[in-house]
């Protein structure tokens, strides 16, 4: 079962909004630039996610605990990832992330097992190294310099 939610009259995704569903499948409108905490926790049926460009910042545990979701790729304009966002996602194998991100914060992939390599479009410098515990990561791609 897909859910879109087209038209839906907010900027944001309130803090636990959408908490313990069993939809597999979800389009976030153009227009939300927020997701709240724990706004999708705990959607074990879960397995993709379309996120939009208009997106800004992803809350603390907003995915956490959707465990069959197996990959997602942040758009350019996310610049926040915050604490436990993905935790325990763990078919989470790929993900990508745009080059506006400044902060991901500590744990926001822990407990990913099935995460081995992650490619960040960006220069996010020792934070990097925060947020592959307990994850399958043996590799990180920067594909851009720090700006000096």
């Amino acid at each position: 079962m897909t859910i879109e939610v087209d038209m839906y009259p907010y900027d944001e995704i309130r803090d636990h909004a959408f908490r313990n569903c069993l939809i597999n499948e979800i389009r976030i409108p153009e227009g939300v630039t927020s997701i709240g905490k724990s706004a999708f926790k705990n959607w074990k049926e879960l397995r993709k996610v379309y996120l939009p460009s208009t997106l800004q910042t992803i809350g603390a545990g907003a995915f956490e605990g959707c465990s069959s979701l197996t990959r997602i790729k942040i758009p350019e304009g996310v610049y926040d990832i915050q604490k436990n966002a993905f935790y325990g996602c763990t078919s989470l194998s790929q993900f990508t992330i745009g080059e506006n991100i400044t902060t991901i914060n500590t744990r926001a992939f822990y407990g990913c097992s099935a995460l081995t390599s992650i490619n960040i479009d960006a220069y996010v410098g020792a934070v990097v190294s925060l947020l592959i515990i307990k994850t399958g990561i043996s590799s990180v791609l920067e594909t851009l310099s720090p700006l000096l």
